[in-house]
């Protein structure tokens, strides 16, 4: 073993970081991490800080970034963002006394109340893997509105059930977490998720008889209010919270069951497919990223399929 400080600006070390850098590179250093490397000194694997401020939209980028990748050089203007909920907010701008704990927890919390599971296909390596690692593509999973008899609700499932329950549930999921803020979160969600509004109102007007056959689809592909609207039967859309009830769905569609063993894979190009997994972001359960975002120029042209996945990115970090 080597001693690195002996070792600083001299053509041994020179010669050293280049060896280790090719080890690096040509062993896949994410997957095959080894502790004598000294990662931070390999120029290639270096991104640097995101100190460049985007001049329209004030996000925050990485030296090597070009003007056009942040929202399409500024052809792509976002909605003003409503304000956050009291609690939320207060719990960013650090005015609430449990500031602290809620940025070391956030996670945890969140996952108390997301509304969909993560999907992947794990590697196992032996008995122990001191790393998370998977194969293939990274997707989330929803089940239906109800748990079937016998089984007990999760995710989604568990915003049906009654305030005590359901706080219950939640302060014996992870340990550690402080019931108070959880009941608060709880209410939060209740009051401004307008998602969870619409569907306890479609699960509350069923019959037993007729939750059987029920299904709820979140479209893809929201018709804006007031257009076409001819072309719908008030009694199977709710143009607020782009809710269609036992209507053929479409590829990007999400479909909620009545009551279904089965986990549906959630289309990541679903507008609500941000606010399903990340709750106490999207606390008003608005649109995320869809793939229907304007340009702004004279045709109001649709973004071109590159832009559209670059946008990903910017989006959330915008909603933080």
């Amino acid at each position: 073993m080597y001693n690195r400080r002996q070792l600083n600006n001299t053509p041994e070390r020179s010669q050293t970081l280049a060896q280790e850098q090719r080890n690096a590179l040509s062993m896949k250093s994410a997957f095959n991490y080894q502790s004598e490397i000294d990662y931070l000194n390999i120029k290639a694997l270096q991104v640097g800080r995101m100190t460049i401020l985007c001049p329209k939209c004030h996000a925050k980028k990485w030296k090597d970034e070009t003007h056009g990748l942040c929202y399409a050089d500024g052809k792509v203007v976002l909605h003003q963002f409503e304000d956050l909920p009291d609690l939320i907010k207060s719990l960013i701008d650090t005015s609430h006394p449990l500031t602290k704990h809620f940025f070391d927890n956030s996670r945890r919390y969140n996952t108390l109340f997301q509304m969909t599971s993560f999907g992947a296909n794990e590697i196992a390596e032996g008995n122990f893997m001191a790393s998370f690692k998977i194969q293939g593509q990274v997707h989330h999973l929803i089940g239906s509105l109800l748990p079937e008899i016998g089984n007990n609700a999760k995710f989604l499932q568990i915003y049906f059930m009654s305030k005590s329950d359901q706080i219950s549930i939640r302060t014996n999921m992870i340990p550690n977490l402080k019931r108070g803020l959880i009941e608060s979160l709880q209410t939060v969600l209740r009051e401004n998720y307008h998602l969870i509004q619409s569907y306890r109102s479609n699960l509350e007007s069923r019959s037993f008889d007729e939750l059987q056959n029920f299904k709820l689809i979140i479209h893809a592909d929201r018709v804006p209010q007031d257009e076409h609207r001819g072309q719908y039967n008030a009694s199977t859309i709710d143009e607020v919270s782009v809710l269609l009830v036992n209507e053929d769905k479409g590829p990007r569609d999400i479909v909620l069951h009545g009551w279904s063993g089965h986990l549906n894979r959630v289309s990541e190009l679903n507008r609500s497919y941000d606010a399903l997994q990340y709750p106490l972001m999207y606390t008003r359960g608005k649109d995320g990223y869809h793939i229907n975002i304007l340009k702004i120029t004279k045709m109001q042209q649709k973004l071109s399929p590159a832009c559209n996945f670059i946008l990903i990115g910017l989006w959330l970090e915008k909603q933080v």
